[in-house]
């Protein structure tokens, strides 16, 4: 096996896990104003982040072991492989021994990849000529309007910075785009959205241990947060509270109805 040879991985969406799909699409689409890009009620919806990343909402019905009435699964970062049998074979290759791949060679292959930290990336190639890539180029190709937020983000909080580099960018190909100390690192495939990973201990306060809160979380720029936070407001979605801080850094956070979190933000640093 050639381990130099590129993968085909493309980082493409976060799954939120949901108790009820129905009642998660009624939550983004009418109160954050997201719209629906495909949907098979009851079980999965694709949903346009604001134009700068696709939210994939998943029942949780779905996961062996969940029962209705336990919280559902975290978030994942979903990546979509073009040759998902080669890109196993390489990352074993290269030191992941537990890559194995699933589902039905007729319509989708899944793996998954567990990184240094233990976060787990869902990993999906669509086999049946691509339907799912071609609903959403044609959505893209439909879509009118400028995107609601500058950037989106798929952050990891994790405890060791230097083995979740080594990992993202010598096994699956990221490069560092931008750097803040030691605490932040943005990193892009193939010029695919942004993933960063962020010191844990920075973030909580503590290490981690036990039972964290969710570690992989959806970050999005908004050009105006005030102006961002009050749609929200008026559409009935209860962002968290505004903060502010003296170096221009501003944010909210806002729960589904699951819980899971998307966190808000502008950086406008003083003059």
């Amino acid at each position: 096996m050639d381990t130099a040879r590129e993968l085909t991985l493309q980082v493409i969406e976060v799954l939120h896990y949901a108790a009820g799909v129905d009642e998660a699409i009624e939550f983004y689409r009418d109160k954050l104003g997201w719209p629906v890009i495909w949907q098979s009620p009851g079980n999965m919806a694709m949903l346009d982040a604001g134009g700068v990343y696709q939210l994939t909402l998943v029942a949780a019905k779905w996961t062996p072991g969940w029962e209705r009435g336990q919280p559902v699964p975290g978030p994942q970062l979903a990546l979509e492989s073009r040759d998902l049998k080669a890109d196993a074979a390489l990352l074993r290759a290269r030191g992941l021994a537990d890559v194995e791949v699933g589902g039905d060679p007729a319509s989708m292959l899944t793996s998954a990849i567990s990184d240094p930290a233990g976060i787990e990336l869902f990993v999906w190639q669509d086999t049946t000529d691509a339907p799912a890539t071609k609903v959403v180029e044609e959505y893209k190709a439909g879509r009118q309007g400028a995107p609601l937020y500058s950037l989106g983000e798929c952050l990891f909080f994790i405890d060791d910075m230097a083995a979740g580099e080594r990992f993202y960018t010598g096994t699956l190909g990221f490069e560092i785009t931008d750097r803040h100390g030691e605490v932040f690192s943005q990193m892009r495939r193939a010029g695919g959205p942004v993933l960063g990973i962020y010191h844990w201990p920075r973030w909580w306060e503590q290490p981690v241990s036990g039972d964290p809160p969710a570690r992989v979380r959806l970050f999005l720029e908004c050009p105006d947060i005030a102006a961002e936070h009050a749609r929200q407001l008026a559409g009935g979605a209860a962002p968290g509270e505004l903060h502010d801080n003296q170096g221009g850094l501003s944010w909210f956070s806002t729960a589904d109805p699951d819980g899971n979190l998307l966190t808000f933000w502008q950086y406008a640093p003083p003059a």
